[in-house]
């Protein structure tokens, strides 16, 4: 298998993290939609990849505040038609993401994925057991494996977490 990550020294790291402090105040700001005009809604984590592969303990501060910050937006304006949901990738981050589906069929689309380029096969334990992360109770965890052939095969692991 093979990761993307490139192991050169990062530079800046406090630099990073007081902007990263700043995002998570934003983020907490955001509002998410109630309605949209397509399937979903989606955020990118806002932060420079080379900085969640510093440390565990470092990786697991910042994706709780990922979390929180989600949660935050989610509380703001909850409505039992849309589907809210964080989506965790291990350890390419850069797929990591706030969404928010605005049907129960769009949902099942995004976590059916059993494609030759794409696969998500269940499994017990994902990114939250990995980094002891803090979920609230409102948020249901479902951990696959997921396998991408595109030239080269690439393994990890996306943690959905689904707002009940």
């Amino acid at each position: 298998m093979h990761s993307r990550h490139s192991h050169k020294k990062f530079r800046g790291i406090k630099r990073y993290l007081r902007k990263w402090a700043n995002t998570v105040t934003q983020l907490k700001n955001e509002n998410a939609p109630n309605s949209y005009e397509y399937e979903y809604w989606n955020l990118k984590i806002p932060i420079h990849q080379s900085l969640l592969h510093q440390s565990n303990k470092l990786t697991k501060k910042i994706l709780n505040e990922f979390i929180c910050s989600a949660e935050s937006i989610f509380s703001k304006s909850s409505t039992s038609s849309r589907i809210d949901t964080i989506v965790l990738s291990h350890p390419e981050y850069f797929a990591s993401e706030i969404c928010s589906f605005f049907s129960e069929s769009s949902f099942n689309e995004f976590i059916s994925r059993n494609t030759t380029s794409q696969k998500w096969v269940p499994q017990e334990n994902g990114i939250v057991e990995l980094f002891n992360l803090s979920i609230p109770e409102s948020i249901k965890s479902i951990n696959f494996i997921e396998t991408i052939n595109d030239e080269i095969v690439y393994q990890g692991t996306v943690t959905l977490l689904v707002r009940s």
